[in-house]
């Protein structure tokens, strides 16, 4: 019997990257699900053998927030897969029947520990290769005192001169700052 892991050792393992070949069998009855087309062309869907029931891969929504105060913008540095090291901005996935400005409230608190105000959608960015849609906010910070999580090696506000551009983790983050009225230096 191996050692049992703990809740952060099991959070940095997870891969929230998968596949319709990933799942094997129905969550309802247990049987196997096979790739059958059913009505979109080249669009293979899962069906259970035992139940019939179709399991759709819907996209994986994401909030993110482009964070100002007046000490600048709020970028974290990842401390994960993908891309650790760069900077990005505060967010995460949206649970099923969360609303998308509460997720970004608590995303916020929990990754960098102060509150915001969610004032309006500067965005939406979809990244086709692993099924996400991005939401991305414009907020208010109403504190400047930034605690990070295990999410973070880093959490710091950014003046529009010491925006770290060259760093920047995805696409997405150097779009939503400019959509936010910085001006990139390339």
């Amino acid at each position: 019997m191996g050692k049992e892991l703990t809740g952060e050792e099991i959070y940095r393992r997870y891969t929230w990257r998968y596949t319709k070949e990933d799942f094997r069998y129905c969550p309802r009855c247990g049987h196997g699900f096979t790739l059958q087309p059913l009505h979109i062309p080249d669009e293979p869907q899962l069906v259970c053998h035992g139940c019939k029931f179709i399991l759709y891969l819907d996209p994986k929504l994401v909030v993110t927030g482009v964070v100002r105060s007046g000490k600048g913008v709020l970028l974290l540095r990842r401390a994960e897969a993908p891309q650790i090291g760069q900077w990005g901005l505060p967010g995460g996935h949206i649970e099923r029947g969360q609303d998308p400005r509460e997720a970004l409230v608590s995303e916020v608190r929990q990754e960098a520990g102060i509150p915001v105000t969610v004032d309006h959608l500067l965005d939406i960015y979809t990244v086709k290769a692993h099924g996400i849609v991005q939401l991305v906010f414009a907020c208010t910070a109403s504190s400047c005192d930034i605690r990070a999580n295990i999410e973070s090696l880093e959490a710091r506000f950014f003046e529009q001169h010491d925006l770290p551009w060259g760093e920047l983790a995805f696409e997405a983050t150097t779009k939503a700052l400019i959509a936010a009225g910085y001006k990139s230096r390339s």
